[in-house]
């Protein structure tokens, strides 16, 4: 008869503790923060091209109005991101705080889609006006 070997037990990993509530609360709100900081960069930038290119009679009316549409989101946002910073979290039910956080969190995060949307919008009006532009010069010029 062949004798049996044991194998050897695999290690025991320990169980990795998943960081509290509060936390969590905290590292969110510094990295929502520092994406709407971003954005908010982005639009700025986007306002400096269209103020350079508006003094060379390119209409770019659209791309101002997307623009303005990111910063009103992006003000939500903000707005949003405060109120889910005042959150008191509550030991006795953590699940109710938590709920209330997931709830605030979802508003911030549709007014970041639609601030990244309008923003992106911008930015191909843009393109398109300068494209138009220039070929409306080259044609100019022949």
């Amino acid at each position: 008869m062949p004798a049996l070997v044991m194998a050897e037990s695999a290690p025991v990993v320990a169980p990795v503790e998943q960081p509290s509530l509060l936390v969590r609360k905290q590292k969110t709100s510094a990295d929502l923060r520092l994406v709407i900081s971003k954005m908010n960069l982005y639009v700025a930038r986007t306002q400096s091209a269209i103020d350079l290119l508006s003094k060379k009679d390119i209409d770019l009316t659209d791309a101002e109005d997307n623009l303005t549409s990111t910063s009103k989101f992006l003000l939500e946002a903000k707005t949003n991101l405060d109120k889910f910073s005042k959150i008191q979290i509550s030991e006795e039910n953590p699940t109710k705080s938590e709920a209330g956080m997931k709830y605030v969190l979802k508003k911030i995060e549709d007014n970041l889609k639609d601030a990244r949307t309008h923003l992106l919008q911008s930015l191909s009006d843009l393109k398109e006006k300068i494209e138009e532009s220039i070929q409306t010069n080259s044609d100019s010029t022949i």
